[in-house]
């Protein structure tokens, strides 16, 4: 049960940002609310909660840093993002969603302060992706699927690797 009371979204006697610290949102989750939580004016990224789930694709840094305190990076909250060269994901994200940064085609390097899980198509077709450093726990299917320049990614913490993970 969603009610729209004075432009704020109340589920079940939450707020939505109280509600979203254990929720995953997808893309466009919200899509006819008027506004998001944002703890900071983070060079138009969107939150939800602790999700980071979009960005002005126009506008975003081409050195952007993801607030600390963010916990996860939903689906497609970066996707076609053609601005981005480097991301720095701190300790404190956990989970990068389904094709989060796909197709950032100037995207060269990715900075993990902690340790992540990597969902399905995440960074697919970020051609120009050199640099992945950081502990990743998981990988997902064509994660990194046409990364052809993909020269640096540790993976000594990964428990889970799914299939075409690094194809093309």
């Amino acid at each position: 049960n969603i009610d729209y009371v004075n432009c704020q979204i109340t589920i079940k006697g939450s707020t939505l940002e109280e509600f979203s610290k254990n929720v995953v949102f997808g893309q466009s989750s919200f899509a006819l609310v008027g506004t998001t939580y944002s703890p900071t004016q983070n060079a138009n990224a969107k939150y939800i909660g602790k999700a980071l789930v979009s960005s002005d694709k126009n506008f975003v840094a081409e050195d952007f840093a993801v607030v600390e305190g963010t916990t996860q990076i939903a689906e497609a909250a970066f996707a076609s993002t053609l601005r981005l060269k480097k991301i720095t994901i701190p300790e404190s994200v956990t989970y990068i969603g389904k094709g989060a940064f796909s197709n950032c085609k100037n995207l060269t390097e990715v900075v993990i302060q902690g340790q992540v899980e990597i969902d399905d198509n995440a960074f697919s077709g970020c051609s120009s992706l050199k640099t992945i450093s950081g502990k990743i726990k998981k990988v997902g299917i064509n994660a990194f699927t046409n990364c052809s320049a993909l020269e640096s990614i540790d993976l000594s913490s990964v428990e889970i690797v799914k299939e075409q993970a690094f194809t093309g």
